[in-house]
């Protein structure tokens, strides 16, 4: 998805520009490169892989196991499997000429290897459903044994552009929880107040 304007933030693999900034003051739906920048800040500074055994897919990677070949899928997944979670932004953008991220809605998808589950939140149950599917289709093939997939209840967003808000903030309060307990059974996804405070606080400070 491109992005104009001046650079606002360099961080990891991402720009942060004045037009995503824009996005950030104004009801609107998170691009894939704020989606991004997120979550490899989450993975860089709250919860760093090589010290939680979680890991957090970026949207482009994710974009690329659901629509790639399956011949492809065991290259592209890497150690992935190795993680006790692993958590993948899945948006509706499902062209496969086009391995940008991009659609119109987010939801969450989150492996448990203890529970040997694929976990799927949407914030507007039922939305995403076929790519979350579908992603779970693809990746399912090379783990072993093969786990279930299952839809789960989180907070429904109260407008149609905060989904990508709703993922971010369950990523955090999932991966919190799963730190301490080592499952997904029983855990309490963000609350749709905080997704509120979400865009005009953490995201634009």
């Amino acid at each position: 998805m491109s992005t104009f304007g001046r650079i606002i933030l360099d961080y990891g693999d991402y720009l942060i520009r004045e037009s995503e900034m824009d996005i950030l003051r104004g009801p609107r739906w998170l691009n894939d490169v704020i989606m991004g920048f997120y979550i490899d800040y989450l993975s860089r500074e709250i919860f760093p892989e090589e010290k939680t055994s979680i890991k957090i897919v970026s949207p482009e990677m994710t974009q690329l196991l659901k629509l790639c070949d399956i011949e492809d899928l065991v290259n592209l997944l890497g150690d992935i499997t190795k993680y006790q979670f692993v958590f993948f932004p899945v948006n509706n953008f499902d062209d496969p000429e086009q391995i940008t991220a991009g659609g119109s809605h987010w939801s969450l998808v989150v492996y448990s290897r203890t529970e040997n589950v694929m976990a799927h939140y949407d914030s507007s149950f039922g939305t995403n459903q076929v790519s979350a599917e579908t992603l779970y289709r693809h990746v399912s093939l090379a783990m072993n044994p093969k786990p279930t997939y299952s839809p789960r209840g989180c907070a429904a967003q109260e407008n149609g552009y905060d989904c990508g808000l709703h993922v971010l903030c369950n990523i955090e309060a999932i991966a919190a929880y799963v730190l301490k307990t080592t499952i997904l059974n029983g855990v309490h996804t963000a609350k749709s107040d905080t997704v509120g405070k979400m865009r005009g606080t953490n995201l634009t400070s």
